[in-house]
């Protein structure tokens, strides 16, 4: 491990310095600059939900911190330190996948660092560095698997982990590994008995860490006496439904492809990265065809490398097949496996490392990509900085006029009615920011305003906390306006009611 570890760090720092550079241009501002809103402004000092939605990892981490420093979702200690999470992450993958040239490191561990799933999950602070930690155990997963000696051992433990905090990053795990067993039918001394015999250890590695992931799960929320949620499906979890699980790798593998013509997720919509996931594509397949023509001579070791080939959408958008309950739902930040579309044709290149055909072409593409998707994480950061200062500047308005209003007294508790159904004619649009298609980020003023952590919004970022209770609704009620209109805040019994809408 040692001597593992001496190689990465001599050999791997562009990668290394290619995230950490990119990464700063991409990410500085939210980095230096604290915008919680939505779940953040919930979990300023926790994690979010964890065994009840099998992140048990999570769990663990967060009881640690809790009874150790704290929880605090704090932007620049936990930023960086998933930054470095994902140069180290790019570093093994460079080492895994076999990649020689210090154009491609670079371009890979800035392209891992500024990939706009990156920018959405620092919407999540509190529990970025979390993530980004399971994506880390994903890959160190992996790459003890493939180069430490009983190495197995490790990888089945540190993918259960990796899932443990985040099951979302299991599409790295498995993209990965088709990307590690195609390297292996490249090579002319492994026979097509051995490479069956290492298709079958990922196999038993994920198969092993799955069950060793749910013995996990299951143990914790025994311990704990906590039933598990309906959070994405997964109190269904033991339930099979093979034509769902079908179609929902159907659709992930169709979506991977998607990504060249339409909008997914907010990942690809401008003409501009489009036509790089194009040429990307373009040069994955002519890299993968030429490579086995010329490497592959075994028709069995061939029809492996088809099948890998065939597959790898499948493994990176994993997740389509996962989420097929009712009340699951893909969401951006579920969708960080989808780098390995940039990062596929550089591994599938450098198996001819000398091979300078479509090489400027790619990497032309990749600088394109990068530029675009630095370009946009800091327009959707000036967007909900700008959305911050508006929330913000609309709650103490509001709060204003609950202090002033006839009868007001600092004792009364507050009642707010039909929140979440807010309607103010004068909120701005900011049509200039309509590009942005994210989820989160892609929600306006009103969404913000009505947003279910409101009154968490209003303590911290407002200094507003009065004693909050429910009051049921009467013909007086009934008769007021609804905010902002004057006579929709009133004293009532001696507690100030806020009507928010009709919604009672």
């Amino acid at each position: 491990m040692k001597k593992a570890w001496e190689h990465l760090y001599e050999n791997e720092k562009y990668s290394f310095c290619g995230a950490i550079l990119f990464g700063i241009i991409a990410h500085g501002f939210i980095y230096t600059n604290k915008i919680s809103f939505h779940d953040d402004i919930g979990q300023l000092f926790g994690l979010g939900q964890t065994f009840g939605i099998g992140r048990w990892f999570l769990g663990l981490i967060g009881n640690f911190l809790q009874k150790s420093v704290g929880i605090y979702s704090m932007p620049w200690l936990f930023g960086i330190i998933s930054l470095f999470f994902i140069a180290i992450s790019a570093c093994l993958i460079t080492d895994l996948l076999g990649i020689k040239s210090n154009w491609a490191k670079l371009m890979m561990g800035g392209m891992m660092a500024v990939f706009p799933v990156t920018a959405d999950t620092y919407l999540y602070m509190f529990t970025a560095a979390a993530y980004f930690l399971a994506l880390l155990l994903m890959v160190v997963s992996v790459w003890m698997t493939e180069r430490v000696r009983y190495g197995v051992i490790g990888g089945i433990i540190l993918f259960s982990f990796g899932l443990g905090i985040y099951q979302a990053y299991l599409g790295i795990w498995l993209g990965l590994a088709v990307c590690v067993l195609m390297k292996k039918c490249f090579e002319k001394e492994i026979i097509f008995g051995d490479l069956i015999k290492y298709v079958l250890k990922y196999i038993s590695v994920s198969i092993a860490g799955l069950f060793l992931y749910l013995i996990c799960s299951k143990v914790f929320l025994t311990i704990l006496d906590i039933a598990p949620t309906s959070y994405q499906g997964f109190d269904e979890l033991g339930t099979l439904n093979i034509l769902k699980i079908f179609q929902g790798a159907w659709n992930g593998w169709r979506t991977y492809f998607s990504m060249a013509f339409q909008d997914v997720q907010g990942l690809t919509n401008s003409a501009i990265i489009r036509v790089s996931i194009i040429i990307c594509l373009g040069i994955s397949f002519y890299h993968f065809v030429k490579n086995c023509r010329k490497l592959i001579y075994d028709m069995k070791k061939l029809g492996v490398a088809a099948l890998l080939f065939i597959f790898f959408p499948v493994c990176v958008n994993i997740m389509y097949a996962i989420c097929i309950m009712d009340n699951s739902m893909i969401y951006t930040l579920m969708m960080y496996p989808a780098v390995m579309i940039f990062i596929f044709p550089i591994f599938l290149k450098e198996q001819f490392p000398n091979s300078s055909r479509w090489e400027k072409v790619l990497a032309l593409a990749l600088m394109v990509a990068l530029g675009y998707y630095i370009y946009y994480d800091n327009e959707t950061y000036l967007k909900v900085a700008l959305l911050q200062e508006q929330t913000s500047s609309f709650y103490n308005v509001m709060i204003s006029r609950i202090k002033s209003c006839a009868g007001y007294d600092d004792s009364f508790p507050l009642a707010f009615i039909g929140d979440g159904y807010i309607e103010d004619n004068s909120l701005p649009q900011m049509d200039h920011f309509e590009n942005i298609t994210m989820f989160l980020a892609s929600d306006g003023l009103e969404e913000w305003v009505n947003n279910y952590n409101f009154l968490a919004y209003m303590a911290y970022h407002c200094g507003f906390s009065p004693d909050i209770v429910e009051i049921e609704s009467n013909e007086e009620i009934v008769r007021m306006p609804c905010y902002p209109d004057e006579g929709s805040i009133k004293v009532i019994n001696n507690v100030v009611v806020v009507k928010l809408s009709n919604e009672l």
